[in-house]
């Protein structure tokens, strides 16, 4: 699963806990140690339980708190590992502290910030070659600019003060180009390749544990 999918399954269980979890037919019925094992293995928190007691208040159904809890703690076992807390780390997710039991919390919390020191290199290369690639398009832009300056200067049906116009722009255009070739793109190439080199430095420091 890609960094962008975790982010976006993580967005979708925040946002699904703001609305009713559970309909009256999932009420009347619900297992509830089954749906406390379901939401621990996701990583939700302990206070999931109340968006399924507001869910099921308004078909007169009370939670089982001891059941769901006891299936909670079974789920959590199986999001609190190592390699899932590397994943979320990865993803960016964060606030996860005092979610896992105490004795899996250690070595999933480790995991997920040796997954966050992945991101944040990660982002930091995407951050740089956003910033090249902003610079070449612009690059693109003003040759084009050029062009068309170069047209209305050579143009017949260009006035004196067409053609007046268009050669200062021409100048100022030349001048940004210049900036850009001999200063901003040597720059933003070399930044680029060193957060891509410190992003690969990481990734191999930091493998996704078993």
């Amino acid at each position: 699963m890609s960094i962008r999918q975790v982010t976006v399954l993580a967005m979708l269980a925040g946002a699904i806990s703001g609305c009713a979890t559970l309909n009256k037919d999932e009420c009347l019925t619900a297992d509830w140690e089954t749906i406390g094992l379901e939401d621990g293995a996701q990583g939700f928190a302990a206070e999931r339980i109340g968006d399924h007691r507001r869910a099921c208040a308004k078909h007169g159904i009370t939670p089982d708190l001891a059941a769901y809890e006891a299936g909670r703690a079974r789920g959590l076992r199986s999001y609190c590992t190592p390699h899932n807390g590397y994943q979320r780390g990865r993803s960016g997710t964060t606030g996860l502290e005092g979610l896992c039991p105490a004795d899996l919390a250690p070595a999933f919390l480790a995991a997920h910030a040796s997954g966050r020191r992945v991101f944040q290199a990660a982002a930091e290369e995407s951050r740089a070659r956003a910033a090249l690639e902003a610079a070449q398009d612009e690059l693109a832009r003003i040759e084009e600019a050029i062009e068309v300056q170069r047209s209305i200067i050579v143009s017949e049906s260009s006035t004196p003060r067409q053609r007046e116009d268009a050669l200062e722009a021409l100048e100022q255009l030349r001048q940004d180009r210049r900036f850009l070739i001999e200063d901003s793109l040597p720059a933003l190439d070399a930044e680029a390749l060193h957060q891509t080199e410190i992003y690969q430095r990481v990734l191999a420091a930091e493998p996704a544990p078993p």
